[in-house]
């Protein structure tokens, strides 16, 4: 997996000097609730992997496991797509 840039970013999260295979990345720090989220992508096989088993593994650094969440839905307000025909009165 590799993080992906996205407008929201206002911090970067560094990469501790002993890990190993962890990745500078860029977030959202909400001032507000202090929720940090990142955007990740994965390579073709990590897609393919998942798509054949539906687990995919998650890995915290730390005394114990914080809160999470992992979804595939954009965690910002969105502005509404355009109307789809079958939204348009019939004539």
């Amino acid at each position: 997996m590799e993080p992906v840039p996205f407008k929201e970013i206002n911090t970067t999260l560094g990469q501790p000097a002993e890990a190993e295979n962890v990745h500078v990345t860029k977030a959202f720090v909400d001032p507000v609730t202090n929720m940090c989220i990142t955007k990740w992508q994965g390579t073709w096989r990590e897609r393919w992997r998942f798509l054949r088993t539906g687990i995919i593994w998650l890995s915290i650094r730390g005394a114990g496991m914080p809160p999470t969440h992992m979804s595939t839905e954009v965690p910002f307000e969105q502005v509404p797509d355009m109307p789809s025909h079958r939204d348009r009165p019939e004539r």
